[in-house]
């Protein structure tokens, strides 16, 4: 949430000083929206099954599959988050200086 929260702001930001900034994020920052979103329902599933395992409601595998699906995303997509951020906030500049080139 806080590599999420930061690039926000920062395109935000960006978006009257530098359009051609923002553009080149857009990609990378719709990646992390993503990743977010999907880690947050994860999470919440996690959640309710770890609550439905203390109350013995439910299959304990299922429930324990969910929280276990909830580990593996946070450390396989969401660990990505500071990377994307780092893509998102680059800017246009290399791109500019690469079309420059051709």
């Amino acid at each position: 949430l806080t590599a999420f929260e930061a690039a926000s702001l920062w395109l935000v930001a960006q978006k009257k000083a530098r359009p051609a900034d923002v553009q080149a994020g857009a990609t990378a920052y719709l990646k992390l929206t993503g990743d977010v979103v999907g880690g947050y329902v994860l999470l919440r599933g996690a959640v309710e099954a770890t609550a439905r395992l203390k109350t013995n409601d439910g299959d304990p595998a299922w429930l324990k599959a969910k929280v276990e699906l909830w580990k593996l995303y946070a450390a396989h997509i969401l660990s990505h988050a500071q990377a994307l951020h780092t893509a998102i906030t680059a800017g246009a500049a290399s791109l500019e200086t690469l079309s420059e080139g051709l």
